[in-house]
C-alpha cells in the first residue's frame, strides 16, 4: 500500500503542524488554525454559502441492536451486508438536508477523552458524540463556537444531501456486529444529486479511539461538481484531551486528495490521521 498525499506519500496530520505548500481557498469565516503540508490544488465552492437550506430537522432516538437483516433492497451498491437506514424521524423516500439521526449503541464510542453510547451521524459528513449538529459549512477543526459538541468525527465534512427518492436510494446506513459499528454514506452534494459520495466509517470498541474511513466514490460529475475529491471538504477529528483542551487531527482541508480506494485512519489517542491507497 502506498501512503497518500498528492504525491502518494503517507500523511500524518494534527493541529501541531504549521507548514503548508498548498493553495488554499480563502475562508472569511475561518479562525486561525494550524495546517498541514500538501501540494494539491484546491478549488472554490460557489455553493458554500448560497445553496444550503435552513432545515434543522433531526430524528427521534433509536436503540440500535446487532443487525440481522440482509441487504436485499440495497444489493448491488452498498458495502454493508445487513444495512439499516438511519431514522431521521420521517419516511426514507424524501430529501434529508442538514439532518442527523441518533443511535444508542450497545457499547461506548471513545474519541479523545469522550466516551458515549449516543452517536449522531449527520447528513453533512460528520458524526458526533453526545449531541447532533446540523452544521453544513465546512471549516477546519477545531471548529469555532458551539455549533458542534466537543467530540466529532468528520469522514467528509461538506454540504451533502441525501436524496432518498432516487431510484438508487441515497441515505446514511449502519450495521452493528458485536463490538463493531460501521456507518455507510451514500449521498450527493447540494444541487448535484447525481454526483455520488460513497464512503464508510468503521469503529471497534475493542480498539477505542480509532476510526477507519474508506472511500468508494468521491463525486461522479467531473468538472460540473466543484466538490470532487475533497476540494471543499474537511477530513479529520476533534475532541478534548485529558486536560480538557480541544485537540484536532486533520487529513485534508480543501485538498483534492480524497479519492476512490483511499483509506484514512484517524486516532484520537495519537492525535493523528493517516491515509493509504492500495
Amino acid at each position: 500500500m502506498s501512503m497518500t498525499t498528492s504525491s502518494s506519500e503517507m500523511m500524518i496530520t494534527s493541529t501541531t503542524d504549521s507548514s503548508s505548500s498548498s493553495t488554499e481557498v480563502p475562508d472569511p469565516y475561518e479562525e486561525t488554525t494550524t495546517t498541514t503540508s500538501s501540494s494539491s490544488i484546491e478549488a472554490p465552492d460557489p455553493y458554500e454559502e448560497t445553496t444550503s437550506t435552513t432545515t434543522t430537522s433531526s430524528s427521534s432516538s433509536s436503540t440500535a441492536a446487532s443487525t440481522t437483516t440482509g441487504n436485499a433492497p440495497y444489493s448491488g451498491y452498498l458495502r454493508l451486508a445487513s444495512p439499516t437506514p438511519c431514522d431521521f424521524g420521517g419516511p426514507t423516500d424524501t430529501l434529508e438536508d442538514d439532518s442527523y439521526c441518533e443511535l444508542e449503541l450497545p457499547f461506548d464510542v471513545t474519541l479523545y477523552s469522550t466516551s458515549s453510547n449516543r452517536i449522531f451521524p449527520g447528513t453533512n459528513g460528520h458524526i458526533s458524540l453526545e449531541r447532533g449538529s446540523t452544521q453544513f459549512l465546512a471549516k477546519r477543526f477545531p471548529y469555532p463556537g458551539t455549533v458542534f459538541p466537543d467530540a466529532v468525527i468528520a469522514p467528509f465534512f461538506d454540504d451533502l444531501f441525501a436524496y432518498g427518492n432516487e431510484t438508487t436510494q441515497q441515505w446514511i446506513f449502519y450495521e452493528i456486529e458485536g463490538t463493531k459499528v460501521t456507518f455507510e454514506y451514500y449521498v450527493a452534494r447540494a444541487a448535484q444529486r447525481e454526483s455520488i459520495y460513497h464512503f464508510t466509517v468503521a469503529y471497534n470498541s475493542a480498539a477505542p479511539n480509532a476510526f477507519t474511513f474508506t472511500y468508494y466514490s468521491v463525486g461522479t460529475m467531473g468538472q460540473a461538481d466543484t466538490g470532487m475529491n475533497g476540494a471543499v471538504a474537511f477530513v479529520g477529528i476533534q475532541g478534548l484531551d485529558g486536560q480538557g483542551q480541544k485537540q484536532a487531527a486533520e487529513y485534508s482541508w480543501r485538498q483534492t486528495i480524497v479519492e476512490p480506494g483511499l483509506t484514512v485512519v484517524c486516532n484520537g489517542a495519537l492525535n493523528s490521521c493517516i491515509g493509504a491507497l492500495p
